[in-house]
């Protein structure tokens, strides 16, 4: 009997996995979630940057942001290029990073 549930909840869980692959997703929907992946990784990065910048005196901080944000637009660039019009919102990337530090910098002296 024990067996029998295993086997039920795993073919289950096969089924819904199934049924949510990435293949299932509009293009609109990557797109989207490509610049949900590269907004996440910007905040990381700039979390580091202000962490280094408040850890070491001699940390060079603008270069390091910078970087973050270069990255990050580029990524948002990169979106829209694969997405070819698919995307929900287009050229936002350097919008979003401003979102993105805005948010960061109260945060930065913790």
């Amino acid at each position: 009997m024990k067996s029998l549930t295993v086997t039920i909840g795993t073919m289950a869980m096969l089924t819904m996995f199934a049924a949510t692959s990435a293949h299932a997703l509009s293009p609109g929907q990557r797109c989207d979630g490509a610049k949900s992946k590269a907004a996440g990784r910007a905040f990381a990065s700039l979390m580091r940057c202000l962490h280094s910048n408040y850890a070491h005196e001699a940390f060079a901080l603008v270069p390091c942001v910078e970087e973050a944000r270069a990255k990050m637009v580029a990524a948002f660039e990169e979106a829209d290029t694969k997405g070819a019009g698919d995307c929900f919102t287009e050229g936002n990337g350097a919008a979003k990073w401003d979102e993105i530090y805005a948010f960061a910098l109260p945060y930065s002296s913790l």
